[in-house]
């Protein structure tokens, strides 16, 4: 460019400043008083350089001053990194950015193309830009990374095409430094994989949702107790498989959650898809902005059914031993009157009712069975008497010693026979028949031996509707064998006291013949005799009257001799002057 040129060039640059509402070539055109194509000429220099500005009006171009700031000088200001690039990739100017960088002076880049600069910077430069001569291109950002020192850098690059005084056109190369964003990216995309890790590892349940339910996160853990995929469960509300009567549970939980109060704790039970019935504890958090505004909930939980199922089974235990320490109590302070036969039957049917309770005592000698007790429905009871055609209890059935055997063997509850079995055959099928009829759907009976010390005593027997499970089966034949030996206690005081009635008895009969015998030798008067005794068959008998008669076989009669009698009686005897004695009979 001519001296000339540039000087005309900032006349017209003078005149547009005068005339800071613009001008037209035209106008331009008379105030120069030059050739319009000329002037046409250098305004188009102007715009490539940047010195001035064109808004069409109409048909008109209007030229402005440009109030624009040299981008040379505007760029040392600048933060990131600048470099501006000829056609051929010659650098053209850098920005002070660029040499704090790379700890080098200006003069060792102005003017070098990229090519022949051995700088890792620049030659990472040179591998992302187009090939040398090819016409210069606007291209999207782009991440580059290069090694400068001992430190990597990372840059994000920007390529503007860019128009030069001179009219030729080149790209400037606009670098942001994100190495610091890179780096605590990269630590957080760590940070994240670690959290995330610990999250799918955790055996815990942690699912996130928003405040209508949906669920926006579920771990690996909770879709695979749910036997799902986690992606199946996303989108879908919390809980999908809690029980009915728990939704309340749930819901006062998470209603209850608040700034002040973010976190809550609740149990639930859900229907697990192996189709048991499983027990969860969750504990609900709330997650605010710094606005306290509800932003969604996290609930962490887990299964806690085994938990559950050791405290049912730890007061399940303490029911037991609680009953059967009751039960020992009960006989140890049983009297004589007491019918342990009667108490130990209900407290069987307390555990399982259902149709019957029995209670049979077995006597080996006789080789029978005495049912003893019958506990249960009333109206099982009685439509069993009326088909036997007789009561239940206190009838007696020959026993098998076979069976008996059995029973003294197993000591636990075993399933019945059929009720003609049962019965010990003892009624015919069709009675037996018409008792099952009557259940409205068949019997389940179950028997075990009353055992103790190696001695069957008995056996308990259980009728309860076809199907139903026995319940507290455990404990049922807990208390059966502490019953029999109570029952066996019984039945030997039982017998103890028999026996030591019967030698009493013995006794005392013995004693009465020796006195008798004695009384009997000092006796000389038959009549004395006769009347004694009178008064002793008197003493031991409950008779009104006692009269002893001495018979004449050669009269074939009998006298009257002696006659002893009530009080009362004799009294009567006298009002009526009846004298009995000397009389006498044929």
């Amino acid at each position: 460019m001519s001296v000339l040129d540039r000087e005309r060039m900032n006349q017209i640059k003078q005149i547009i400043k005068r005339n800071p509402r613009g001008m037209s070539i035209s106008d331009i055109t008379s105030e120069m008083e030059m050739n319009r194509n000329l002037v046409s000429h250098y305004l188009d220099m102007l715009l490539v350089s940047g010195d001035v500005e064109m808004e069409r009006i109409g048909a008109a171009k209007v030229y402005f001053l440009s109030h624009r700031v040299p981008v040379s000088a505007m760029l040392e200001f600048s933060s990131d990194l600048v470099i501006a690039l000829d056609g051929e990739q010659r650098i053209l100017m850098v920005n002070q950015a660029i040499l704090d960088l790379l700890e080098i002076n200006r003069d060792c880049l102005l003017g070098i193309q990229l090519k022949d600069h051995q700088n890792p910077f620049i030659k990472t430069l040179r591998d992302y830009l187009p090939p040398e001569g090819s016409p210069p291109v606007a291209q999207q950002d782009r991440e580059i990374s290069c090694t400068i020192g001992n430190r990597e850098v990372h840059l994000r690059m920007k390529q503007v095409l860019t128009g030069f005084e001179d009219g030729s056109q080149g790209i400037t190369l606009i670098l942001e430094d994100i190495t610091d964003q890179v780096f605590f990216q990269n630590r957080l995309l760590m940070s994240e994989a670690r959290y995330r890790g610990i999250v799918e590892d955790q055996t815990e349940f942690i699912v996130r949702f928003r405040p209508d339910m949906t669920t926006t996160f579920v771990n690996d853990a909770y879709a695979r107790y749910l036997e799902k995929e986690s992606s199946e469960l996303v989108g879908q509300p919390f809980m999908p498989c809690i029980l009915d009567e728990d939704i309340q549970v749930m819901n006062r939980a998470i209603s209850s959650l608040g700034p002040d109060n973010p976190i809550a704790v609740f149990e639930c039970r859900v229907n697990h898809p192996d189709g048991q019935i499983q027990w969860n504890s969750w504990t609900a958090r709330a997650l605010y902005d710094d606005w306290d505004n509800l932003l969604e909930y996290q609930c962490v939980g887990r299964d806690n059914t085994e938990k559950h199922e050791a405290a049912a089974k730890i007061n399940r235990y303490i029911r037991e031993m609680e009953f059967l320490a009751q039960a020992s109590r009960d006989f140890r302070d049983m009297d004589e009157t007491g019918d342990i036969f009667e108490y130990t039957a209900r407290r069987v049917y307390s555990l399982a009712p259902g149709f019957l309770a029995w209670i049979g005592l077995i006597d080996l000698q006789q080789r029978n069975l005495r049912i003893r007790s019958v506990v249960g429905d009333p109206d099982s009871i009685r439509q069993l008497d009326e088909i036997l055609g007789k009561r239940f209890l206190d009838m007696v059935f020959p026993i098998d010693l076979e069976e008996t055997a059995a029973l003294l063997q197993r000591r636990t509850l075993v399933r019945a026979p059929s009720i003609y079995r049962l019965l010990h055959m003892q009624f015919s099928e069709d009675v037996c028949q018409r008792i099952e009829e009557a259940s409205l759907g068949g019997i389940d009976s179950y028997l075990m031996g009353l055992v103790s010390r190696g001695r069957i005593v008995g056996d308990v027997g259980i009728s309860l509707p076809r199907g139903t499970p026995l319940a507290n089966r455990g404990l049922i034949e807990a208390f059966i064998r502490q019953a029999a030996i109570a029952i066996e206690w019984k039945v030997t005081e039982t017998g103890l006291r028999q026996n030591l009635e019967r030698e009493e008895s013995e006794v005392k009969k013995l004693q009465f013949l020796s006195g008798t015998a004695m009384d009997f030798i000092g006796m000389a008067d038959s009549s004395d005799t006769m009347q004694y005794t009178g008064e002793k068959i008197m003493a031991i008998t409950e008779c009104e009257l006692v009269a002893i008669r001495m018979h004449d076989m050669s009269r074939n009669c009998a006298t009257i001799r002696s006659l002893v009698a009530r009080p009362e009686l004799l009294a009567t005897f006298q009002e009526q002057r009846i004298n009995l004695v000397g009389m006498t009979s044929p």
